[in-house]
């Protein structure tokens, strides 16, 4: 038995459309929004004192 069919994966995150530059530039904007600067400064001067 032999089938032909063809498969189209195009959907996003499909082997054919990885997106992985929309991936990467939402992982550096959810990243961004975690403002480690702040916290790290904030857990400075807390063990500072």
């Amino acid at each position: 038995m032999q089938t032909d069919r063809k498969v189209d994966n195009n959907h996003e995150g499909s082997i054919g459309n990885l997106m992985t530059d929309a991936i990467r530039a939402s992982m550096e904007k959810q990243l961004n929004a975690f403002r480690f600067e702040h916290w790290q400064k904030k857990v400075e001067e807390l063990v500072s004192t």
